[in-house]
């Protein structure tokens, strides 16, 4: 039994490997000699603040998180579970299609209320709820309050994007119904 447990815990030991720009990837202890033999940079922006671990081999850029999961020639993408694209710990990647990958997006930074799927109708001060689905948005309702909306959404989102939903998170005092 105990060497159950040390087994589990000593699978859960991530390391970090170091990139460009002063940034670091996160990896699981048997992945990390492996990968941090080679040189991988940071791609992506400090605007967004959205980076990702790559190296380049025979001129095409290859993602840290698509060798890991021996996806680099896959027709699927890799969704970071979290968001976090520089966490590439197996329990956080997982192989899905564009439109999966896509239902986990988080908030866009242009967002008027905070939530996803949430806008502020002006003309009757009610906010929208709604939510894409194959290719088509769905207006969920209107409702009083941006906390009322991101609540359907959240439901909606489960519903129609299952474990790929990436739900609002609600503020405790009002998240009881």
């Amino acid at each position: 039994e105990c060497n159950k447990i040390r087994r589990s815990i000593k699978r859960s030991h991530m390391k970090k490997i170091k990139l460009t720009q002063g940034k670091f990837a996160l990896v699981d202890d048997n992945d990390f000699e492996r990968l941090n033999q080679f040189k991988w940079c940071a791609a992506g922006n400090n605007k967004n603040n959205y980076f990702y671990a790559i190296r380049t081999i025979a001129k095409k850029n290859i993602g840290m998180h698509r060798v890991i999961l021996n996806a680099v020639e896959s027709i699927y993408h890799v969704d970071h579970i979290d968001g976090d694209t520089l966490n590439n710990q197996k329990s956080n990647l997982r192989l899905c299609t564009n439109s999966e990958n896509r239902r986990n997006q988080k908030l866009n930074k242009k967002s008027t209320t905070g939530y996803k799927g949430v806008s502020i109708r002006k003309i009757n001060n009610t906010y929208r709820s709604q939510i894409k689905f194959n290719s088509k948005t769905i207006c969920i309702g209107h409702y009083k309050t941006a906390i009322e909306a991101a609540k359907a959404y959240n439901e909606k989102a489960k519903e129609l994007h299952g474990e790929f939903a990436r739900l609002n998170i609600i503020p405790e005092a009002n998240n009881d119904h």
